[in-house]
C-alpha cells in the first residue's frame, strides 16, 4: 500500500466478524515506513 498525503494522521483497519469462533479476524505484520517500498523480484 503506497500513501502519498502531507497531512496523514491516521490508518485504520476495519472489519466485521462472524458470530461463531470461525469468524475470526486478525492483522498481523503490519510496520509503518518513511521512504519507498522495495521492489521484489516475481
Amino acid at each position: 500500500l503506497h500513501l502519498f498525503c502531507l497531512s496523514c494522521e491516521q490508518i485504520v483497519f476495519e472489519g466485521i466478524r462472524g458470530p461463531s469462533f470461525e469468524g475470526d479476524i486478525a492483522i498481523d505484520d503490519v510496520s509503518i515506513t518513511i521512504g519507498k517500498c522495495k521492489q521484489e523480484n516475481t
